[in-house]
């Protein structure tokens, strides 16, 4: 196959040449599906259609039972920062380490910096907690104890109200796989989903998602306290409209995709992120650590 210059061009393209996290479309699902590159691009082949995939603008590719994908489709979706997710039961499923979108570590050390250190930590568990609460309803100097309390009933206030509203009286959140309805199903697939794009979100900018600050102990920790910002107004919603469904799971991700495009949930993240750590600058510096401090990296001793 010979390739045009501007193709190969296109296949290796600069950070600053993609779009940014929050202008991306947050995922795309495809099951039973041939994924291929070709001379312009990859494409999903299927009985139902040819369907190209806009890798520079999408920030999670959802693959589902019956997909398979080429290698170089594969290195194209990396470089152009996608993450690719290979879904099983429950929405359940390995992802691919996303590219990071930006050439500077300073988030990632903000994080860092802020996890190792006990009074940030817990500043930025409260300011993440408040986060789901309207500035006057709740004081900034509420400790955390409290916060996880409110947290609670909070979720447990969402869940009984779209109980009512779908008319469920016997309904229970279920983990149980012998024990799940529709409803459960459906939040199965749709917390996956949230937690996968918010996953998608850290490593885009760069920052590990194993340094949570209300969540620990869990490689996705940072992941989980992100993703929980928004369950109230995506997955359980989502789940909920899903009660008589005959394809909960379908239903959930179609549903979600919705929410999740019209309400700008990875825009929101990122928001979120860089506001708990700060303007910490985007430039990308090449320095090494020496005896009095950072200096310039690139250069041997002799040339200094």
């Amino acid at each position: 196959m010979t390739w045009l210059r501007e193709t190969r061009e296109l296949s290796f393209p600069r950070v600053v040449d993609l779009p940014r996290v929050a202008d991306r479309v947050s995922f795309l699902y495809l099951d039973g599906a041939v994924i291929r590159q070709d001379e312009t691009g990859v494409v999903a082949y299927s009985t139902g259609g040819n369907v190209r995939i806009p890798c520079a603008s999408t920030l999670v590719l959802f693959l589902g039972a019956g997909t398979s994908i080429s290698q170089s489709a594969a290195l194209t979706l990396a470089r152009h920062g996608t993450t690719v997710v290979w879904t099983g039961v429950e929405g359940v499923g390995a992802s691919a380490t996303v590219r990071p979108l930006t050439s500077s570590s300073g988030l990632a050390e903000a994080q860092a910096a802020a996890w190792a250190d006990v009074e940030q930590r817990h500043r930025i568990a409260r300011r993440l907690f408040l986060e789901r609460f309207p500035s006057d309803e709740v004081p900034s100097d509420t400790d955390l104890d409290t916060l996880r309390g409110l947290e609670g009933a909070r979720v447990r206030h969402c869940y009984e109200r779209f109980r009512r509203i779908h008319d469920l009286p016997e309904w229970r959140r279920r983990q149980r796989a012998e024990d799940l309805d529709p409803v459960n199903i459906a939040l199965n697939v749709a917390n996956a989903m949230l937690y996968d794009t918010a996953g998608a979100v850290i490593g885009a900018l760069g920052l590990s998602p194993a340094l949570g600050f209300i969540h620990a102990g869990n490689v996705r920790a940072f992941a989980l306290d992100l993703a929980d910002l928004y369950k109230t107004r995506s997955s359980i919603p989502s789940a909920f409209a899903c009660a008589e469904s005959s394809d909960p799971g379908g239903d959930v991700r179609r549903s979600m995709r919705s929410y999740l495009a019209d309400l700008r949930i990875h825009a929101d993240m990122v928001r979120v992120i860089t506001g708990l750590f700060g303007d910490v600058g985007s430039e990308d510096k090449n320095v090494i650590i020496g005896e009095g401090g950072y200096v310039e990296g690139g250069w041997s001793q002799e040339d200094r």
